[in-house]
């Protein structure tokens, strides 16, 4: 470029300068969820896929919330990534299981999520163990001991 500039005393100044513009962007753009999670309601005991498709030009980090708390796969949750579809497998579904979950996807580009409520449904046959009677300590002489308690 070339910069013209009158001083006030109109003298006329002229200077080249050239402008550098840095490419500061990656050219990757944020991840898309192409599929979202859906609201569902399961009955406790069952079974259940928490299901997403995701579109990203780099690698993902991927990381699940329920209630807004961090959750990490153990031995009722499995993580689960097969190319674009990523989801969490609940089994078996308990009360507490129930609440709005949260997908939050990360790449270089930036950062995406989607949310999606599961209803846990309690039948009405459906009663939490009480135990009638305690397990009771025995002493035996012999080398098998049989443990027993009514529920």
């Amino acid at each position: 470029y070339t910069l013209f500039a009158r001083t006030k005393w109109q003298d006329v100044v002229r200077r080249h300068v050239e402008l550098i513009v840095e490419d500061r962007s990656t050219g990757d753009d944020p991840p898309v969820f192409v599929r979202r999670l859906p609201d569902l309601s399961v009955k406790v005991g069952t079974r259940t896929r928490l299901l997403t498709e995701i579109r990203s030009s780099t690698d993902l980090k991927l990381t699940w919330y329920r209630n807004d708390r961090r959750v990490c796969a153990n031995d009722r949750i499995t993580e689960v990534n097969e190319g674009t579809f990523h989801y969490l497998e609940i089994s078996p579904v308990t009360l507490d299981d129930g609440g709005q979950w949260m997908l939050m996807a990360e790449n270089f580009g930036g950062r995406n999520s989607c949310l999606g409520t599961l209803n846990v449904l309690v039948p009405k046959a459906y009663k939490t163990p009480e135990f009638v009677e305690e397990l009771r300590a025995v002493l035996t002489e012999q080398g098998t001991v049989s443990l027993e308690c009514k529920v």
